[in-house]
């Protein structure tokens, strides 16, 4: 087991806690974060937050120790992820694309222009491919890592999708979480109450 990495939207903050839910830092106040979104870290321990609103409207990237090492700016960012080799991948919820950046933040890649509608959470899997929420159009869309369109899976009032090891997709919405193979095929469906977000193991 790893380190939980949660962020705290009213605190203007992300927390960080040890395997066994041990406080351990936090990371930002008012003054670092207007609106913190979302959370990934790399393989090297750092953190990587993307602030959706106010003035700084950026990703913002911090060492283990919460120390800050730099920002790049990205529209509206929302979701965030990244790849095995430390790209960052970056939604974007009002230019309705994800951008791929360097870890130095250079942007390489636009993903989903005039295809998204209101992204939100992303994710990849072993691959290289990217699954976008494209909350505007109730769908989960899924890009080849040249980022070409390739399929999609349909999903009214998604709140967040996750891959497992074998590439099964794991997607929320308000009330169920529902399974699929790689193929789109569906798997299982879960039903819930009040779903927010989603990880997978």
């Amino acid at each position: 087991m790893g380190n939980v990495y949660v962020v705290d939207l009213l605190n203007y903050s992300v927390k960080k806690f040890g395997p066994n839910g041990n406080y351990l830092l936090s990371i930002g106040t008012t003054v670092q974060f207007t609106s913190p979104q979302g959370v990934a870290v790399d393989s090297k321990g750092n953190i990587y937050v993307t602030d959706w609103s106010g003035a700084r409207q950026n990703v913002q990237e911090f060492g283990p120790d919460g120390t800050y090492i730099a920002a790049f700016v990205s529209g509206h960012p929302w979701g965030i992820a990244i790849d095995a080799v430390g790209n960052v991948y970056v939604s974007d919820f009002n230019n309705n694309n994800v951008t791929k950046y360097s870890p130095a933040g250079v942007a390489l890649l636009t993903i989903g222009s005039g295809q998204l509608s209101s992204p939100t959470y992303v994710a990849l899997d072993s691959a290289g491919n990217v699954y976008v929420v494209d909350l505007g159009n109730n769908r989960v869309a899924k890009f080849d890592p040249t980022g070409a369109y390739l399929s999609r899976i349909g999903v009214v009032n998604s709140r967040g999708v996750a891959l497992d090891a074998v590439g099964d997709i794991f997607v929320a919405s308000t009330s169920t979480v529902v399974e699929y193979n790689a193929s789109g095929t569906l798997l299982a469906t879960f039903s819930l109450s009040g779903v927010q977000a989603i990880a997978i193991q």
